[in-house]
């Protein structure tokens, strides 16, 4: 699904606020609704399941048309680094503790990141 949006920048925003109900979104959210419940998630998480996980991949390709529209990726911002790199310690003690970790990995291994722990806090449930 990131992949097919990725490959439109900027459609990402259209099921923002449209509901998607043509026959291949349709069909695609009726397979992983099945998968779901033939692996034991209730029907409830399982449905909200589909709409959160579609707007976490909506939010995530939208972003990257920004970046593709401002001809930069995540990783091209020196101007964010460089901010976080005079924050204060005294007064941001975690995040300068933290900032090789805030600012490491790329979007695709944040993407995987994020929703591995959507399926696990599903399986969790």
């Amino acid at each position: 699904m990131l992949d097919g949006m990725d490959r439109y920048p900027g459609i990402a925003r259209v099921p923002l606020a449209n509901i998607p109900t043509g026959p291949n979104v349709t069909r695609g959210a009726d397979r992983l609704l099945g998968l779901l419940r033939a692996g034991g998630i209730d029907d409830r998480s399982a449905a909200w399941f589909v709409d959160v996980v579609a707007l976490y991949i909506n939010a995530a390709s939208f972003e990257r048309s920004i970046y593709v529209a401002q001809g930069t990726t995540p990783e091209d911002q020196e101007e964010l680094l460089a901010a976080f790199e005079r924050l204060d310690p005294e007064q941001y003690p975690n995040m300068v503790a933290l900032l090789p970790e805030l600012t490491s990995g790329d979007g695709d291994e944040r993407f995987a990141f994020g929703l591995r722990l959507m399926i696990d806090g599903l399986q969790a449930r």
